[in-house]
């Protein structure tokens, strides 16, 4: 068996050194390893990498945070912070 994390399939990555000016919303999961300016909605999972930044709210089925968040965090499932997370905002 591979594990539950294995079994995330990213349709959208955001790659270290890509900066998004501008929200987004997107109907799978995501992970950002660059930066995003705005806000981000995703009906999917979300994992921001170590030296991903996000600079405004995020909604998201469930949310892994290892980067720098500056926005609220709302999450249906559930939020996991690493040791790397910074988070200057609200987390429901």
């Amino acid at each position: 068996m591979f594990g539950k994390k294995a079994t995330l399939a990213m349709t959208t990555i955001i790659g270290k050194g890509t900066c998004v000016n501008g929200g987004f919303s997107a109907e799978s999961s995501v992970r950002i390893d660059g930066t995003v300016e705005g806000d981000v909605s995703l009906t999917g999972d979300l994992i921001i990498g170590s030296t991903g930044k996000v600079a405004g709210d995020i909604e998201a089925m469930s949310a892994v945070i290892g980067g720098e968040v500056i926005g609220n965090v709302v999450a249906e499932k559930k939020v996991e912070l690493t040791a790397t997370a910074k988070v200057l905002g609200d987390i429901y």
